[in-house]
Protein backbone atom coordinates (compact mmCIF):
# COMPACT_ATOMS: atom_id res chain seq x y z
CA UNK A 1 0.00 0.00 0.00
CA UNK A 2 1.47 3.34 -1.04
CA UNK A 3 2.07 5.90 1.65
CA UNK A 4 1.02 9.45 0.93
CA UNK A 5 3.82 12.02 0.68
CA UNK A 6 4.94 13.16 4.10
CA UNK A 7 3.29 10.19 5.81
CA UNK A 8 5.88 7.40 5.70
CA UNK A 9 4.16 5.15 8.23
CA UNK A 10 0.83 4.92 6.44
CA UNK A 11 1.96 1.98 4.36
CA UNK A 12 1.49 -0.16 7.49
CA UNK A 13 -2.05 0.25 8.73
CA UNK A 14 -2.38 0.54 12.46
CA UNK A 15 -4.71 -1.65 14.49
CA UNK A 16 -8.02 0.17 14.18
CA UNK A 17 -9.91 -2.28 16.39
CA UNK A 18 -13.47 -2.96 15.26
CA UNK A 19 -14.59 -0.11 12.96
CA UNK A 20 -18.20 -0.91 13.81
CA UNK A 21 -17.46 0.32 17.34
CA UNK A 22 -16.01 3.63 16.19
CA UNK A 23 -17.45 6.58 18.16
CA UNK A 24 -20.09 8.44 16.14
CA UNK A 25 -21.11 12.08 16.31
CA UNK A 26 -24.43 12.31 18.11
CA UNK A 27 -26.01 15.63 19.17
CA UNK A 28 -27.39 14.37 22.48
CA UNK A 29 -23.92 13.36 23.63
CA UNK A 30 -22.18 16.68 22.95
CA UNK A 31 -20.19 17.47 26.09
CA UNK A 32 -19.01 21.03 25.59
CA UNK A 33 -18.95 23.94 23.15
CA UNK A 34 -16.34 22.31 20.91
CA UNK A 35 -18.46 19.18 20.44
CA UNK A 36 -21.60 21.23 19.84
CA UNK A 37 -19.64 23.07 17.14
CA UNK A 38 -18.51 19.73 15.69
CA UNK A 39 -22.12 18.54 15.51
CA UNK A 40 -23.23 21.70 13.74
CA UNK A 41 -20.40 21.29 11.24
CA UNK A 42 -21.64 17.82 10.36
CA UNK A 43 -25.19 19.08 10.02
CA UNK A 44 -23.95 21.81 7.69
CA UNK A 45 -22.74 19.06 5.34
CA UNK A 46 -26.20 17.47 5.33
CA UNK A 47 -27.80 20.80 4.50
CA UNK A 48 -25.28 21.31 1.70
CA UNK A 49 -26.14 17.88 0.29
CA UNK A 50 -29.82 18.79 0.24
CA UNK A 51 -28.96 21.58 -2.19
CA UNK A 52 -26.21 19.79 -4.13
CA UNK A 53 -28.42 16.76 -4.84
CA UNK A 54 -31.51 18.79 -5.65
CA UNK A 55 -33.71 16.87 -8.05
CA UNK A 56 -32.66 13.45 -6.77
CA UNK A 57 -35.49 11.29 -5.48
CA UNK A 58 -33.81 8.14 -4.15
CA UNK A 59 -30.69 8.87 -2.05
CA UNK A 60 -28.29 6.54 -0.27
CA UNK A 61 -26.27 7.43 2.82
CA UNK A 62 -23.20 5.24 3.35
CA UNK A 63 -22.10 5.36 6.98
CA UNK A 64 -25.17 6.85 8.64
CA UNK A 65 -23.92 6.42 12.21
CA UNK A 66 -26.49 7.38 14.82
CA UNK A 67 -28.88 8.47 12.09
CA UNK A 68 -29.36 12.12 13.01
CA UNK A 69 -28.60 13.10 9.42
CA UNK A 70 -31.26 10.78 8.04
CA UNK A 71 -34.04 13.08 9.25
CA UNK A 72 -32.32 16.05 7.59
CA UNK A 73 -32.06 14.19 4.28
CA UNK A 74 -35.64 12.94 4.56
CA UNK A 75 -36.90 16.52 4.29
CA UNK A 76 -35.27 16.93 0.89
CA UNK A 77 -35.74 13.60 -0.88
CA UNK A 78 -38.54 11.13 -1.56
CA UNK A 79 -36.65 8.13 -0.21
CA UNK A 80 -33.48 7.87 1.86
CA UNK A 81 -31.77 4.53 2.45
CA UNK A 82 -29.08 4.48 5.14
CA UNK A 83 -26.41 1.83 5.65
CA UNK A 84 -23.74 1.31 8.29
CA UNK A 85 -21.43 -1.49 9.39
CA UNK A 86 -22.43 -1.20 13.05
CA UNK A 87 -25.56 -3.20 13.84
CA UNK A 88 -25.99 -1.62 17.27
CA UNK A 89 -25.60 1.82 15.74
CA UNK A 90 -28.25 0.99 13.15
CA UNK A 91 -30.62 -0.12 15.89
CA UNK A 92 -30.24 3.24 17.63
CA UNK A 93 -30.59 5.10 14.34
CA UNK A 94 -33.88 3.34 13.62
CA UNK A 95 -35.22 4.27 17.05
CA UNK A 96 -34.16 7.89 16.61
CA UNK A 97 -35.68 8.32 13.15
CA UNK A 98 -39.42 8.82 12.79
CA UNK A 99 -39.48 9.83 9.11
CA UNK A 100 -41.50 7.33 7.07
CA UNK A 101 -39.39 7.73 3.94
CA UNK A 102 -36.17 6.45 5.56
CA UNK A 103 -34.97 2.81 5.53
CA UNK A 104 -31.90 1.20 7.10
CA UNK A 105 -29.73 -1.76 6.08
CA UNK A 106 -26.56 -3.38 7.36
CA UNK A 107 -23.45 -2.99 5.18
CA UNK A 108 -20.44 -5.32 5.43
CA UNK A 109 -17.97 -2.57 4.58
CA UNK A 110 -17.10 -4.01 1.19
CA UNK A 111 -20.12 -4.45 -1.09
CA UNK A 112 -23.24 -2.34 -0.83
CA UNK A 113 -26.39 -4.50 -0.73
CA UNK A 114 -27.92 -2.90 -3.83
CA UNK A 115 -27.99 -3.52 -7.57
CA UNK A 116 -26.04 -1.36 -10.00
CA UNK A 117 -27.56 2.06 -10.71
CA UNK A 118 -30.02 1.95 -7.81
CA UNK A 119 -29.78 5.57 -6.61
CA UNK A 120 -29.78 9.04 -8.12
CA UNK A 121 -27.93 10.62 -5.21
CA UNK A 122 -25.51 9.57 -2.48
CA UNK A 123 -23.83 10.99 0.61
CA UNK A 124 -20.99 9.58 2.70
CA UNK A 125 -19.71 11.82 5.46
CA UNK A 126 -16.59 11.16 7.53
CA UNK A 127 -16.25 7.58 6.28
CA UNK A 128 -13.47 7.31 3.70
CA UNK A 129 -10.78 7.97 6.32
CA UNK A 130 -11.80 4.66 7.96
CA UNK A 131 -11.44 2.62 4.77
CA UNK A 132 -8.46 0.36 4.03
CA UNK A 133 -8.97 0.46 0.25
CA UNK A 134 -10.41 3.91 -0.54
CA UNK A 135 -10.30 3.43 -4.32
CA UNK A 136 -12.41 0.25 -4.07
CA UNK A 137 -14.76 2.07 -1.70
CA UNK A 138 -15.17 4.91 -4.22
CA UNK A 139 -15.83 2.46 -7.05
CA UNK A 140 -18.54 0.79 -5.00
CA UNK A 141 -20.22 4.15 -4.41
CA UNK A 142 -20.13 4.88 -8.13
CA UNK A 143 -21.49 1.43 -8.95
CA UNK A 144 -24.83 2.01 -7.21
CA UNK A 145 -25.35 5.45 -8.77
CA UNK A 146 -27.40 6.04 -11.89
CA UNK A 147 -25.78 7.77 -14.89
CA UNK A 148 -25.20 11.49 -14.29
CA UNK A 149 -25.97 11.05 -10.58
CA UNK A 150 -23.99 12.89 -7.92
CA UNK A 151 -22.34 11.95 -4.64
CA UNK A 152 -21.29 14.26 -1.80
CA UNK A 153 -18.46 13.15 0.50
CA UNK A 154 -16.62 14.75 3.39
CA UNK A 155 -13.47 13.84 5.29
CA UNK A 156 -11.38 15.65 7.92
CA UNK A 157 -8.66 17.91 6.55
CA UNK A 158 -5.35 16.26 7.29
CA UNK A 159 -3.33 19.44 7.37
CA UNK A 160 -5.64 21.09 9.90
CA UNK A 161 -5.54 18.14 12.29
CA UNK A 162 -2.05 16.68 11.95
CA UNK A 163 1.53 17.87 11.97
CA UNK A 164 3.58 17.07 8.84
CA UNK A 165 4.27 13.34 8.68
CA UNK A 166 2.09 12.59 11.72
CA UNK A 167 0.04 9.39 11.71
CA UNK A 168 -3.67 9.99 12.53
CA UNK A 169 -4.16 10.15 16.28
CA UNK A 170 -7.72 8.88 15.91
CA UNK A 171 -7.11 5.13 16.05
CA UNK A 172 -10.11 4.48 13.79
CA UNK A 173 -8.70 6.66 10.99
CA UNK A 174 -6.51 4.61 8.70
CA UNK A 175 -5.43 7.74 6.85
CA UNK A 176 -6.36 11.39 6.54
CA UNK A 177 -6.22 13.39 3.31
CA UNK A 178 -4.98 16.59 1.82
CA UNK A 179 -7.26 18.11 -0.81
CA UNK A 180 -5.14 16.73 -3.66
CA UNK A 181 -5.08 13.23 -2.17
CA UNK A 182 -8.83 13.25 -1.62
CA UNK A 183 -9.46 14.28 -5.22
CA UNK A 184 -6.99 11.71 -6.56
CA UNK A 185 -8.70 8.80 -4.82
CA UNK A 186 -12.18 9.85 -5.95
CA UNK A 187 -11.07 10.31 -9.57
CA UNK A 188 -10.34 6.58 -9.73
CA UNK A 189 -14.12 6.00 -9.68
CA UNK A 190 -15.95 9.17 -10.74
CA UNK A 191 -15.90 11.06 -14.02
CA UNK A 192 -16.20 14.45 -12.35
CA UNK A 193 -14.76 15.46 -8.97
CA UNK A 194 -14.85 18.93 -7.44
CA UNK A 195 -13.18 19.33 -4.04
CA UNK A 196 -14.01 22.23 -1.77
CA UNK A 197 -13.60 22.88 1.94
CA UNK A 198 -15.83 23.53 4.93
CA UNK A 199 -14.48 26.42 6.95
CA UNK A 200 -15.79 27.81 10.20
CA UNK A 201 -16.01 31.30 11.56
CA UNK A 202 -13.10 32.47 13.69
CA UNK A 203 -14.73 31.12 16.84
CA UNK A 204 -15.53 27.77 15.18
CA UNK A 205 -11.99 27.43 13.84
CA UNK A 206 -10.54 28.24 17.24
CA UNK A 207 -12.76 25.72 19.00
CA UNK A 208 -11.79 22.95 16.59
CA UNK A 209 -8.13 23.82 16.95
CA UNK A 210 -8.39 23.50 20.73
CA UNK A 211 -10.44 20.29 20.43
CA UNK A 212 -7.80 18.47 18.38
CA UNK A 213 -4.65 20.07 19.82
CA UNK A 214 -4.30 17.77 22.86
CA UNK A 215 -4.71 14.65 20.72
CA UNK A 216 -2.23 15.97 18.16
CA UNK A 217 0.24 16.49 21.01
CA UNK A 218 -0.44 13.06 22.49
CA UNK A 219 -2.34 14.36 25.49
CA UNK A 220 -5.75 13.43 26.84
CA UNK A 221 -8.37 16.06 26.19
CA UNK A 222 -10.11 17.51 29.21
CA UNK A 223 -13.76 18.30 28.68
CA UNK A 224 -16.24 20.37 30.59
CA UNK A 225 -18.90 18.63 32.67
CA UNK A 226 -22.08 17.66 30.74
CA UNK A 227 -24.46 20.58 30.37
CA UNK A 228 -28.12 20.24 31.28
CA UNK A 229 -30.53 20.71 28.39
CA UNK A 230 -27.84 20.80 25.70
CA UNK A 231 -30.02 18.98 23.16
CA UNK A 232 -32.82 21.54 23.46
CA UNK A 233 -30.33 24.38 23.26
CA UNK A 234 -28.74 22.81 20.18
CA UNK A 235 -32.17 22.41 18.57
CA UNK A 236 -32.85 26.12 19.10
CA UNK A 237 -29.50 27.15 17.66
CA UNK A 238 -30.02 24.87 14.68
CA UNK A 239 -33.48 26.24 14.00
CA UNK A 240 -32.96 29.93 14.65
CA UNK A 241 -29.43 30.37 13.29
CA UNK A 242 -29.21 33.84 14.82
CA UNK A 243 -26.02 35.80 14.35
CA UNK A 244 -25.82 36.40 18.11
CA UNK A 245 -26.41 32.74 19.01
CA UNK A 246 -23.46 30.92 20.62
CA UNK A 247 -23.11 28.81 17.46
CA UNK A 248 -25.25 28.16 14.44
CA UNK A 249 -25.33 27.32 10.74
CA UNK A 250 -24.00 30.79 9.98
CA UNK A 251 -20.68 29.74 11.52
CA UNK A 252 -19.80 27.55 8.50
CA UNK A 253 -19.30 28.07 4.79
CA UNK A 254 -17.95 26.29 1.73
CA UNK A 255 -14.63 27.66 0.47
CA UNK A 256 -12.95 27.17 -2.91
CA UNK A 257 -9.32 28.08 -2.28
CA UNK A 258 -6.51 27.56 0.24
CA UNK A 259 -8.27 24.33 1.18
CA UNK A 260 -5.52 22.62 3.12
CA UNK A 261 -4.78 25.62 5.30
CA UNK A 262 -8.35 26.74 5.97
CA UNK A 263 -10.67 23.70 5.82
CA UNK A 264 -11.93 21.87 8.86
CA UNK A 265 -13.33 19.25 6.51
CA UNK A 266 -12.77 18.58 2.84
CA UNK A 267 -15.94 18.30 0.77
CA UNK A 268 -16.25 16.64 -2.63
CA UNK A 269 -19.08 16.66 -5.14
CA UNK A 270 -18.59 13.77 -7.57
CA UNK A 271 -20.62 12.69 -10.59
CA UNK A 272 -20.91 9.64 -12.80
CA UNK A 273 -20.95 9.91 -16.57
CA UNK A 274 -24.31 10.74 -18.13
Amino acid sequence: MRAFPGSPRLDTLRDSSDPAQCPRVEPRRARDDAEVCLTLRHEFAYAFAGDALRGARRVLEVGCGEGYGASVLARSFDHVHCVDIGRDVLDRAKLATSAKNVAFSHYDGERLPFADRSFDGLVSFQVIEHVADPAAFARELARVLKPAAAAVLTTPSRTYRLDPGQVPWNRFHLREYTAAEFESVLRTAFDSVVVRGIRGSERAQALEHERVRPAREGKKRRVAPPRTGIKGWLDRVRTIGRKDAPFGPHDFAVIESDLDAQSLDLLAVCATRG
